[in-house]
């Protein structure tokens, strides 16, 4: 795995190289394949915040992911972008661009790694029936704004769009829409609750379009989708390997707005509002703690991981990049391999 090149003595000892850190709750969509805005109004305070990221990256961290809720909703937001900045952290947010703060997002566009959009429909009615609210124009004028203002050495924004019965033949527009605003896409077909769940036909239709879309790539010689990373996925005929034990806490964390620590997004995923289900899978908390005190939290996750996969049954049927990087990971861990010579 290229992401870890360079990084096998870090693994080795246990440092976290990347955090997500869910800084609220709030978010101006309600989506339907979402439950975030039922939950409660947490907001993760300025304070716990740097001073977790001044820890961590004294520890060694390299990125943070900012996420919510909608981070550009976060009241302290631009200041926390300066803040990275100035310990040289690099950050990525993931947003719905539902904003019309210019300042925020030219500092956004100068400064993130990544910028991932929430995009589950390119016209305004469907956006609107999918997500809650009627911010297509918008996140549309946001991300031509941000585009106009952008290195062109900076990654392009991507968009994030989870595929479910109400615009599984939408993929195609999504990808075409993508292509003409300067974007990437990254298809989430996951496995959504109630109405929300497609249907064999619907299924296949979906992949009619995914491979509509991985032609079109092929065609015009530039791949901006995981269409045909998700096609080798369903078509591959070796059998895929769950594995047994899971070390990606330790390079990775999920930081909550409640400031509670998860060892990866597959066990802190949308139980009840409360959080009484996935509290199980937290290990610490970072609110109020001094560096030392930090040590501690973080250290907990080494009494509880790896997990024993057949144990647990969240995270059994981990996504094929987390099972390679788990993997991948493994073999530093044991010796097997130097990522400086892949």
């Amino acid at each position: 795995m290229g992401k870890l090149n360079g990084y096998e003595n870090e693994i080795k000892e246990g440092k976290i190289l990347s955090i997500q850190m869910n800084l609220l709750n709030r978010c101006p969509s309600h989506c339907k394949s979402c439950r975030k805005y039922t939950w409660p109004d947490d907001v993760l305070s300025f304070e716990d915040a740097t001073n977790v990221l001044k820890y961590l990256k004294d520890q060694g961290c390299t990125s943070v992911f900012f996420s919510g809720g909608d981070p550009l909703y976060y009241p302290h937001f631009s200041k926390l972008i300066d803040f990275c900045n100035s310990i040289n952290l690099s950050y990525s947010v993931i947003t719905t661009l539902i904003c019309k703060d210019k300042e925020l997002l030219k500092k956004i566009a100068k400064t993130a790694y990544r910028i991932h959009v929430s995009m589950d429909a390119v016209d305004r009615e469907l956006y609107k029936f999918i997500r809650g609210v009627d911010g297509f124009e918008i996140a549309t004028q946001a991300i031509d704004y941000i585009n106009s203002i952008r290195d062109e050495n900076k990654i392009p924004i991507r968009f994030s769009s989870t595929i479910g019965v109400y615009n599984y033949n939408k993929v195609f527009e999504i990808y075409k829409f993508a292509k003409e605003h300067k974007c990437i896409v990254n298809y989430y077909y996951i496995q959504l609750w109630g109405d929300l769940q497609m249907t064999k036909e619907n299924e296949q239709e979906f992949y009619e379009q995914m491979e509509a879309v991985a032609l079109s790539e092929k065609e015009e010689k530039e791949v901006i989708t995981n269409a045909i990373d998700s096609l080798n996925r369903r078509y591959r005929f070796d059998s895929l390997e769950d594995c047994k034990e899971c070390f990606i806490p330790q390079i990775s964390a999920i930081i909550n707005c409640d400031g509670s620590i998860y060892p990866c997004c597959r066990l802190f995923a949308e139980f009840k509002p409360d959080y009484s289900d996935c509290l199980q899978y937290a290990y610490g908390n970072v609110v109020n703690k001094t560096y030392e005190e930090l040590e501690v939290e973080f250290q907990k996750r080494f009494k509880h991981y790896p997990l024993i996969c057949d144990e647990c049954k969240e995270c059994i049927k981990c996504d094929v990049r987390y099972n390679n990087t788990n993997k991948d990971i493994e073999r530093i861990i044991n010796g097997h391999r130097n990522p400086l010579f892949i």
